[in-house]
Order: C-alpha cells, then structure tokens, then sequence
C-alpha cells in the first residue's frame, strides 16, 4: 500500500491516500491538502517529497504519509474546541504537529519537544517557512522545547494541567508508556509506537473510570491484556510498526523538565475555552460599573488589578463542577451503556459457543469419516494382500506345471530320440542285409558263369 500511495504532487498523494483507505475523515483529508510535505522534506531529498516513503538525512527523519494518516486518524480528531492542547514528543520536522494542529483549529497550542539539536532547528525553520507561504490568516500558537520529554515534570508548568492529544515520534519500552499516558486529560488520546505495534490510549473521564471494571469485565474475552493495568486508560493496538527508540536519558540529562505554564493575557484571550472567555467578559464588564452603585462585587476592583488576578488562573478555573443529579444522571447513562455492552458481549459470547461447537461437529465428522477411510483403506490393503497370496499361489502352480511339462518334454525327447536311434539301428542292419544279399547274389552269379565256362 505504501508505495502505491505516492504521486507527483502533494494533491495527488493525498487522493491516492484517501483512495487505499488510509485517510477517511475530511478534516484529516483538507489538512493534508493544506499542509504540502515539500516544506518539511530535507532540500537534497526533495525530489522524494511525494513519495509514500520514510525519507532520512542525517538526524532529520520524516515518516511515510500513510503513517502520518494512520496516526491522525488515531487521534480521534477533529477536536475544535479553543485552547485544546497538544504535545508532541519528538517532534522532528514539526509536519505532523502542523497536520494535527490544521485539523484542531487555529486556537490550538501545540508544544514540540525535540532533543537533538539538527532536528530541532530544522523543524523550528521549516514550520515558520510553511506559515509564512500559506495562505492561513491565523496559525495555532506552537512553541518548540529542546529535551527529552521521557523526564517531563508531570505535576509541574503545563504538564500539570494535562494535554488534550498526545504523540511520542519513537518507539517507547512498556515501562515508559505509563508516565506519558498520565500527562492525558480526562478524555484524551494519545498515539505512540510500543515496542513493534503502534498504541493507542484513552483517558477516560472520572465518572467513566466508575464503571471501566464492569465495561472491562464485560469485554475481556475480546481483548488482549491490557498494555497498562489503570481502569482510567483503556489501550488498543492499531497495527505493526517499526520506529526508532527512544532515548533514554543520559545521567547528566536526568533533571526533570518543565514546560512553561500559560499565562493569561489579552493576546492569549482567543486561545483559552469559552467558557473560560465568557467568564473573564462577564468579570471585566461589571468591572466598569460605577463602584458607588455597588451594583456588582466585581466592580469592587479596578480592572488592571482584575486583568492582572486572571494572569494568576489556568484554564479550567472557571469550570463548574458537575452537580450531583448531573453526575446520577451521567452515572445512569453509563449504567445503561454498560448493560447494553454486557448483553452484546453475552450475545458475542453465545455466537462464539455456537461457532465453536459447528467446528466442534465439523471436525468429529471429519474425523469419523478420516476412519471410515481409513477402516476402508486397511480392508483394500488386506484384500490386496490375499489377492496377491492367491496370485502367488497361481503363479506358483503355473511354474510347477511349466517344470512339468518341461520334464515331460525332455522325457519325450529322450524317447523320441531313442527310437530314432533304433530306427537308426534297424535302416543300418537292413541296410547290410541287403547289401549282403546283393553280394551273395553276386558270388553266385559269378560262380555259375565260372561253372559254364
């Protein structure tokens, strides 16, 4: 398929990806069409731009688009609301970061963490060059950090708030995947390669989480185990892959890092969710009321000092909790849901019971009649056999008779020729008998014929 997926051009690439399958989503789709793979290939390799293929130049390395699609479309995206974040491990080139952040919208951050310095300066160039060409009035706020994120603080700066979709760029040890999978906020999703497979993990939710074991319970005997023994994630395995390690970080690069926390600012207002902007308008305008009036509290503060208490806030700080009859009710929900995945799995259950045993009655009757043939088999072979005995036996008295008849022969012979020594005899004797006879003749003949004279 890879191959098959190349084209001439960035447009044709992309139909060629859509036509295989590999991407589906139309956002994914408009954000490979946006987003032209030119920009982020090495320069001496840029004839290989749309080629379906991995592409290397020194330390800089870009993955194959149809990976770069199957990871998109992983990532559950799109996901369009303001301030969503994500983070990138091992960002490389920053293609992939542009794609998710394409589909994730303009009021996204997106946070490049790249270690070695070649790729790092590479992506920070070619991202800056593909904004400044395209023809977007307004890109996602990216910011590019130089470490290895396998020793990002979890509980410190922007980590500690979590990341709405998370990629790690290179192949993770089992060991590792648990750390990167808590920086997730409830409901995210991050991709990563695991050894020779390629993972994906959700985040559930809290009031999801209440009822994993039972889901879980439910589906075990459609799943694999478990790659992390946590009922707040829930793994899948997407396919098989093979991407470079991770590096492992040296002794002297051990010291945590830490990503910058966000601090609010008017210039950073549109990237914040709306609820957390709707607070803040509401706040500022009975700011601007009449503090005499006392008409609202907030107008007991001037708004610089408001402007400058929002600075001190994160992103979820206007969130409201849910109350306890929306959280029954979101508990019924999942209750039901649950349910409904119980029944399924029973009816899965009994239609696996019921092919098990068609197989089961399939090969009994293969088997009885594998012995049936052979029952048969072992009869033929012994008919055989007597019929070879009886053609032996045949064979035998036929070369017995044939001796015979060969000894009654030769005694005929040995008579036949007896008798004609016999004859032979005889024809001699009578053969001198008259040859005697002839010459007694003759003597008497010639006896008379002296007597006459």
């Amino acid at each position: 398929m890879a191959w098959r997926s190349s084209g001439r051009t960035n447009d044709e690439l992309v139909n060629n990806l859509k036509r295989f399958g590999v991407i589906r989503t139309p956002e994914i789709e408009a954000a490979f069409r946006a987003v032209d793979r030119k920009f982020f290939v090495p320069t001496k390799q840029s004839h290989l731009a749309y080629t379906d293929q991995p592409i290397r130049e020194g330390n800089i390395h870009i993955s194959a688009p149809h990976i770069y699609g199957t990871i998109l479309e992983a990532l559950d995206l799109p996901l369009t609301e303001a301030g969503s974040t994500f983070l990138n491990l091992g960002s490389g080139t920053g293609y992939l970061t542009c794609l998710v952040t394409q589909v994730m919208g303009p009021q996204t951050i997106a946070y490049n963490v790249e270690l070695q310095d070649e790729p790092f300066r590479h992506g920070q160039q070619v991202v800056q060059q593909w904004q400044n060409e395209s023809m977007q009035r307004k890109h996602p706020k990216m910011e590019f950090l130089q470490g290895n994120g396998l020793v990002l603080h979890p509980s410190e700066g922007e980590a500690c708030m979590g990341f709405d979709r998370i990629y790690v760029g290179a192949a993770l040890e089992l060991e590792a995947l648990q750390p990167i999978a808590n920086l997730l906020r409830p409901n995210g999703v991050l991709v990563c390669p695991v050894g020779d497979e390629l993972v994906k993990v959700t985040r559930l939710s809290r009031s999801e989480a209440l009822t994993m074991d039972i889901s879980a319970a439910a589906n075990t005997f459609r799943l694999r185990p478990p790659l992390l023994h946590n009922r707040d994630f829930v793994t899948e395995v997407i396919s098989g892959v093979r991407f470079t390690s991770m590096i492992d970080p040296t002794p002297s690069s051990r010291a945590p890092m830490i990503i910058p926390h966000r601090i609010w600012q008017p210039a950073l207002h549109s990237y914040y969710s709306e609820t957390f902007r709707t607070a803040c308008r509401t706040v500022l305008l009975c700011a601007n009321a009449d503090p005499s009036r006392h008409a609202h509290a907030q107008a007991s503060l001037p708004r610089a000092l408001w402007l400058e208490v929002f600075s001190y806030t994160h992103r979820d700080w206007f969130e409201l909790p849910l109350s306890e009859e929306d959280q029954l009710r979101i508990r019924l929900r999942q209750l039901e849901a649950t349910l409904r995945q119980t029944e399924q799995a029973k009816r899965d259950l009994e239609d696996q019971l019921r092919l098990a045993q068609e197989e089961r009655d399939l090969h009994r009757r293969m088997a009885q009649y594998m012995q049936q043939v052979l029952g048969s088999s072992s009869t033929r072979r012994i008919m055989l056999r007597e019929l070879d005995d009886d053609l032996d036996e045949v064979v035998d008295e036929t070369m017995a008779e044939d001796e015979e008849d060969e000894e009654n022969d030769e005694e005929e012979d040995e008579d036949d020729s007896e008798e004609d020594d016999g004859m032979e005899e005889e024809a001699i004797d009578v053969v001198s008998s008259s040859a005697q006879a002839e010459r007694s003749r003759t003597y008497r003949a010639v006896s008379i014929g002296s007597e006459h004279a």
